[in-house]
């Protein structure tokens, strides 16, 4: 038997884990996982989905649906009032059959109470930035950062200091605001920015580079978190320079990993050897992943158990 599964996506943002469950369940006989964007009632139809599976925001009880739900949640609220947001979500969000977490802090931290089962998916890592390590790219740039620069408060600040250390650097991503590159001065004259790449690119790109940047604000939640970039620099095999905050440390432990820490200063960095400051990540490849962690099997008994309480 075939479940079918509707996963609504109707946000613009890119999430790298709904591709990989779209390739990962092209190769399932058990689930087949269709991707619905802006969905009605019609289509959304116990007749043509077993379940529909949502990343979850704020999603109350009184929200109406026909077929049982699987709710994602992939992360905390953001700032302001973070935890009071995580609270409203944990009493009035509805009740699915299911629940996927990011990690087990994100699933202690809502605290969502009731009988219903749940498993945690961390995220993962596709192949493409694996494969980038034998595809021989010429190392052109000392240090790339990869990601958003818009409202990425202290930013600005650990780039300058990049050039300043005379270190050449790519930013893989849009800059939309010429101020804000104004204010670095003569310096960006040694800053690259490629603007907006496609994601399937972004292993090519970031490969250019020995060190792989990562700057988290070490501010609840973003500090407790996964940082998508640190996994891709590993394993397109850059070493990580970074900021020093909770889910670092705890990924270093993990991983047996030490990573370069911006904290000690940048001076030195065009001198180090990358392969000190990286980690062995291929346990992450999101189909081993998604294999080890079982959701595939989870989808299947949730679905059963929803059709077996159905009148």
């Amino acid at each position: 038997m075939t479940i079918k599964v509707a996963c609504v996506h109707d946000s613009r943002a890119y999430l790298p884990e709904l591709h990989a469950y779209s390739e990962y369940f092209q190769k399932s006989s058990s689930v087949r996982f269709e991707v619905v964007s802006h969905p009605d009632g019609e289509v959304l139809s116990p007749e043509r989905y077993d379940l529909i599976y949502r990343f979850m925001g704020f999603y109350p009880f009184w929200s109406h649906s026909d077929v049982p739900e699987i709710h994602e949640y992939h992360s905390l609220s953001v700032p302001p009032f973070a935890q009071t947001k995580d609270t409203i979500k944990r009493y009035l969000n509805r009740k699915p059959v299911g629940r996927v977490f990011l990690n087990g802090q994100v699933e202690s931290i809502l605290g969502f109470s009731g009988q219903v089962p749940s498993v945690q998916r961390d995220m993962g890592v596709h192949q493409r930035f694996f494969d980038a390590v034998t595809a021989g790219f010429a190392k052109e740039f000392d240090i790339v950062y990869c990601g958003t620069v818009a409202g990425r408060q202290g930013l600005l600040e650990v780039l300058r200091e990049c050039l300043e250390a005379d270190l050449s650097v790519l930013v893989v991503g849009r800059i939309d605001d010429s101020d804000w590159l104004d204010r670095l001065g003569s310096l960006k004259r040694a800053l690259t920015v490629t603007g907006a790449v496609p994601y399937d690119d972004v292993p090519g790109w970031i490969s250019k580079a020995r060190f792989g940047l990562n700057f988290i604000p070490d501010v609840y939640p973003f500090n407790v978190q996964t940082s998508t970039k640190v996994l891709e620099y590993c394993a397109a095999g850059l070493g990580v320079v970074t900021n020093d905050y909770e889910w670092i440390r705890n990924f270093e432990t993990c991983h047996h990993a030490s990573f370069y820490k911006m904290e000690s200063g940048l001076a030195d960095l065009k001198t180090m050897d990358p392969q000190g400051f990286s980690a062995s990540v291929r346990s992450l490849e999101w189909s081993s992943l998604l294999e080890r962690c079982g959701l595939e099997e989870f989808l299947v008994v949730c679905a059963s158990v929803s059709e077996r309480r159905s009148p």
